[in-house]
């Protein structure tokens, strides 16, 4: 797998309509992960931690974003830290409605 690149947010323009944090994996030419960050599903949550988006409905991006994955057979893949701020919500609704193909929790190192 020495053809594959990797491109965070930071460095790639945003995909219209999407309005997310995200990973993008290419193996050659060709996209094959979408891996988007989704710490909460709580907009005052999302406001404590710095990811509020201010008239952003954050369940409806994310669902742009897996049905923009469907589209172009690219898989789609939810990554989450849980911190101090969201370790008492239970994100299995709306993960379960998601459906990537995977979800990755970590926690943060710090309190």
């Amino acid at each position: 797998m020495s053809n594959v690149r990797v491109i965070e947010s930071s460095e790639s323009k945003r995909q219209p309509g999407l309005d997310l944090i995200c990973i993008l994996v290419f193996s050659g030419e060709f996209l094959d992960i979408l891996a988007v960050s989704c710490d909460s599903f709580n907009e005052e949550t999302n406001r404590h931690i710095g990811r509020h988006q201010t008239g952003k409905d954050h369940l409806r991006c994310l669902k742009n974003a897996r049905d923009w994955c469907r589209k172009y057979h690219v898989a789609f893949k939810v990554n989450t830290v849980v911190n101090k701020h969201n370790f008492h919500e239970d994100m299995n609704h709306n993960i379960r409605e998601l459906a990537p193909i995977r979800w990755k929790v970590s926690k943060t190192n710090s309190s």
